[in-house]
């Protein structure tokens, strides 16, 4: 799964390069990385626990600490331990072509979470 989520960072920065972006392509593409993630990270949540517990609320303390450990993991995946060299060279354009474009797993992680609301299998606030 991780290796999912290295080639949609090397996809996302590829996309930022390719529109002309020279100066923080490789911050950029670690924070909607971690937006992805923490979408996805509260999709799983949202349903287990709307199942357990309907009309349950969730703090914003509770959403920001997710994102940002969802985003010091990454960084520290991506900076420290693989590097961004690293993940670029592993990852060869044949290979990343496999992957979902980002704008289609934005907006799939984005109808997910629309349809939990929709079902009322959403925190309340």
């Amino acid at each position: 799964m991780i290796t999912f989520y290295d080639i949609m960072f090397i996809r996302i920065y590829q996309l930022y390069i390719k529109y002309g972006e020279k100066d923080i392509p490789v911050y950029m593409s670690l924070l909607l990385l971690s937006l992805f993630e923490t979408f996805n990270i509260f999709s799983i949540l949202f349903i287990f626990i709307g199942i357990l517990n309907n009309g349950f609320t969730f703090s914003k303390f509770w959403i920001i600490s997710i994102c940002c450990s969802v985003m010091i993991f990454n960084s520290l995946r991506i900076y420290k331990v693989i590097g961004v060299g690293n993940l670029l060279r592993k990852y060869s354009a044949p290979r990343i072509r496999s992957s979902i474009h980002p704008f289609y797993y934005f907006a799939a992680s984005l109808t997910i979470l629309l349809i939990l609301r929709l079902l009322g299998i959403f925190p309340y606030r």
